[in-house]
């Protein structure tokens, strides 16, 4: 119980950082409703008529919450627009240059890139987030001669970028098998799915349904400990292009676009699907040219 609480309280804390101007303005509506109430149910022959425009600016009130639910974050995602615009023009600038320019120039493009992605979904989720690019690559000792299925079990996946901002913090960047980690060994083993997405990572741990490798096996969610990732929230895309293999469509993943957040149900699926799918489809381009 005490767990549900702290966890409630998370989520509301999250929530109003993210939308306290609006909660504001709710609660002003609110006390309006209360002021106007009091001031005519103290006149008895007027009670009815307080019954009334009581009734009405409830009424207003919660069409007014309605509406803001409905259209302020899909007000975000055109302001969004200008950090996509950015994204493809300064890969337009840099794209002819990739091919000769060597890795560590490719990676700092990608840094600047980053921090425009983590600008577009930090304004229309309202909160702090973070991105990050994997690349997909094969250990050294693996087989030569590897059917696709088998090929998943030799995959390792490596930190390639990170956004500016959490290159400042201390994080683990060797590399780990895509077969621990659900989200990239979903994506890698199924060629429909378009993409990982997850707004409660402890509930699906929860339920055994995830597997992360700096999770370990041992991790129980009632423990003491906390939970041990810096991100409650994610979405993972993969960087591929669909290509014709003998008469059959088979995906080249040469990695995955990483967005998180610390809080609990920061994102929403069909809108900030599209925009971090459109940064991976562009983000293919530079990747494939340093191969």
């Amino acid at each position: 119980m005490r767990e549900e609480l702290r966890e409630f309280s998370e989520g509301m804390t999250d929530k109003l950082q993210r939308y306290w101007i609006h909660a504001l303005a709710l609660f002003a509506d609110l006390a309006a409703i209360v002021g106007v109430a009091i001031a005519f149910l103290k006149n008895q022959s007027a009670s009815v008529v307080a019954l009334y425009m009581t009734g009405l600016l409830t009424v207003l009130w919660v069409l007014l919450v309605l509406q803001e639910y409905r259209y302020a974050r899909k007000a975000a995602y055109a302001e969004a627009g200008r950090y996509v615009h950015s994204v493809l023009h300064f890969l337009l600038h840099t794209y002819a240059d990739l091919a000769s320019a060597p890795e560590n120039h490719l990676v700092g493009n990608l840094e600047r890139i980053l921090d425009d992605i983590v600008k577009s979904f930090a304004l229309v989720t309202r909160t702090s987030c973070r991105a990050s690019i994997k690349v997909l690559a094969l250990v050294p000792d693996a087989p030569t001669e590897l059917s696709r299925k088998e090929r998943i079990r030799y995959l390792v996946v490596r930190t390639l970028a990170r956004d500016k901002s959490s290159a400042n913090f201390q994080i683990d960047e060797t590399a780990d098998y895509v077969t621990e980690n659900t989200d990239f060994y979903e994506l890698i083993e199924n060629p429909t799915q378009r993409c990982f997405f997850e707004n409660d990572l402890r509930k699906r741990i929860s339920q055994g349904q995830y597997r992360n490798s700096h999770i370990q096996k041992s991790y129980d969610n009632n423990s003491r400990l906390g939970w041990p990732l810096s991100y409650r929230s994610t979405i993972v895309w993969p960087i591929r292009k669909m290509r014709r293999v003998d008469g059959a469509l088979e995906p080249d993943v040469l990695g995955f676009l990483c967005v998180d957040s610390g809080a609990r149900g920061t994102f929403n699926r069909p809108h900030d699907f599209e925009m971090g799918a459109a940064f991976a489809d562009m983000l293919y381009l530079s990747i494939i040219r340093q191969r």
